[in-house]
């Protein structure tokens, strides 16, 4: 995801200052087509490599050798986000680390490409692995110069990966507690988490211990006056968006006409507390069980 930027200017001569100022924003790293646009030539980016002005780090794609060490903490991935010619976006474990999400360090940097690049024939740089999605802008961040998912997309999406579940459960508490993700844009990992233990999501509240209340779960059940139309799924799943919540599970039994609805939502820390009568007193009234 490149930052938005004026329209570029090609240089007919060489100009080092240009490249320089190029380079700087990038960890002192550079590409063929940015020296291009400063006016140097693969012929003159030969010389200046003979001359060791710059060094190669991969093929098409220099640094400038007299940029301060200081300035090169993020240079590995600058050299990623270069190869991926400034479309990838770092996500997964990477993001969380960059985050300050996980303290954990990945064995690998994680990068997701578009999904149109899905076709492409890519030779990823040693060490890192390369995910296709589409993302918007408003999914992503800059953390120094590279692009970053934000929190709640990142931590999602590792669970989404079947990611480690104490990793996924850390950056759930730490998202939380320093405001960077809304306990509804979490669902999905939360899910992730309660899908690990036996039973799923009837201990979730103790698989996810540390989230200070910010999620409440319900199992509402009913008996049926008839048998269900044959969408009435799709009825529980509106019965839930209207409660503000998600439908985690949706059971009927023929034998005993019964029907079980399992709805997950977040709930302010203050309102944590049971509502299981007000919710059924809603259902018997929207399936029209017997009451």
């Amino acid at each position: 995801m490149q930052q938005p930027k004026a329209e570029v200017k090609l240089h007919r001569t060489p100009s080092w200052d240009v490249l320089y100022e190029r380079a700087a924003t990038q960890q002192g790293c550079f590409t063929r087509e940015q020296a291009r646009e400063a006016g140097f030539s693969d012929q003159l980016l030969h010389q200046h490599l003979a001359a060791s002005n710059i060094e190669r780090l991969l093929r098409g794609i220099y640094r400038v050798t007299r940029f301060p060490e200081s300035g090169r903490e993020q240079e590995d991935l600058v050299v990623v986000w270069l190869w991926s010619q400034s479309a990838g976006v770092f996500s997964h474990e990477t993001a969380l680390r960059l985050h300050g999400l996980s303290d954990a360090l990945p064995s690998k940097i994680h990068l997701t490409l578009p999904g149109a690049w899905r076709g492409r024939k890519l030779t990823p740089p040693p060490g890192v692995r390369v995910y296709f999605a589409d993302f918007a802008r408003t999914d992503c961040t800059f953390i120094g110069a590279i692009p970053v998912i934000k929190p709640a997309r990142t931590i999602n999406d590792v669970a989404a990966a079947n990611g480690d579940a104490a990793t996924v459960e850390v950056a759930i508490r730490q998202a939380l507690q320093r405001g960077l993700a809304a306990p509804a844009e979490l669902l999905p990992a939360v899910e992730y988490l309660a899908s690990l233990r036996a039973g799923a999501w009837r201990v979730f509240p103790e698989a996810v211990a540390d989230l200070q209340g910010h999620w409440q779960m319900e199992v509402v059940s009913g008996t049926c006056r008839s048998a269900p139309p044959i969408d009435w799924r799709t009825d529980a799943e509106d019965f839930a968006r209207g409660n503000h919540g998600r439908l985690r599970g949706a059971h009927y039994s023929p034998g005993s006409r019964t029907m079980t609805i399992e709805i997950i939502w977040p709930v302010p820390s203050r309102d944590n507390k049971p509502i299981s009568q007000e919710l059924r007193a809603q259902a018997v009234a929207h399936f029209g069980w017997m009451s």
